[in-house]
């Protein structure tokens, strides 16, 4: 039954910038989808068969975020005389999937730009700040599909980053100051996305302050600091799973950062300003302006 279904085209429209898992669950989605469709010589118990698997496809899909298929653009096809002259020029017929495999990524890289109004949950902020460049011991590399995203979730906001991780990891963060916070959690971005119940939940809750970062180890550190006021109402929301993915998370982090010998370099920052202020006045660590002598 399966193999007559086969024999029809199946228009699969792929996300190139989604994870694999991603685009397998959307491919198997579509294709049971068409099977509904061409299921003329298909018996009842066959049938029956495909919405169940759709139902859970698609729970699957939801709960990792994937795109839906209709918000992402089908691919370019070839012409029916391409097509048609498959067979008499076999060497061309590679060369033309090619063509059109490349074509669905450029379409899909100029769509990604306009949010869709399946993902709206979280405070999505365009980073306006561009740190310098990074030294050649903190580069992070960035494949080579996603060189022309640029980063648009604030990472300062360490719930969203982890609700909206794979985004930020089919981005390029290469430039960002949290090139490296970024680095850390893509490298378990399939388990994080596992959560995305628990960073919704806390996203409606929590308000946690957020920081500037313009260095590399004032993001790791307003990161972590923003995941500490987090993890409070994580533990009332979240189950034990998620809590220790994020605990985990924050050790590596906090590791990184005693590599890199972040406090260190503020402790230094602050004694150069000591140094340079008259040492006969009296020093307060305040973010409020001196009396006048007026006052």
């Amino acid at each position: 039954m399966f193999d007559d279904v086969r024999n029809f085209v199946h228009p699969l429209r792929f996300d190139p910038m989604a994870s694999p898992f991603c685009r397998l669950v959307t491919s198997v989605t579509q294709d049971v989808h068409c099977t509904q469709k061409y299921n003329k010589d298909c018996s009842e118990a066959a049938v029956e068969m495909l919405q169940p698997i759709i139902d859970e496809s698609e729970e699957i899909t939801a709960s990792l975020r994937c795109r839906h298929p209709a918000d992402i653009t089908p691919p370019t096809t070839e012409a029916p005389e391409a097509a048609a002259n498959e067979d008499e020029e076999p060497a061309s017929a590679p060369s033309a999937r090619r063509i059109s495999s490349d074509a669905v990524v450029t379409t899909s890289s100029s769509t990604t730009a306009t949010p869709t109004t399946r993902r709206t949950i979280g405070p999505v902020i365009q980073i306006t700040s561009i740190a310098p460049d990074h030294d050649s011991t903190t580069a992070i590399p960035i494949a080579p599909e996603n060189a022309g995203r640029e980063l648009k979730i604030n990472m300062s906001d360490a719930v969203n980053s982890l609700y909206y991780i794979y985004d930020i990891c089919s981005s390029n963060y290469s430039k960002s100051p949290y090139a490296t916070v970024a680095a850390k959690i893509c490298a378990r971005q399939d388990e994080i996305a596992k959560q995305s119940d628990c960073y919704q939940n806390v996203l409606e809750k929590e308000k946690c302050a957020m920081r500037d970062a313009k260095t590399e180890c004032e993001a790791l550190e307003a990161f972590n600091a923003n995941l500490d006021c987090a993890i409070v109402t994580m533990n009332d929301l979240c189950e034990v799973e998620a809590q220790n993915t994020v605990i985990e998370i924050q050790e590596g982090i906090n590791d990184i950062i005693i590599e890199r010998k972040c406090f260190e370099a503020k402790e230094k920052a602050v004694a150069t300003i000591v140094k340079n202020e008259d040492p006969d006045e009296f020093h307060l660590d305040t973010k409020m302006p001196h009396c006048t002598e007026d006052q």
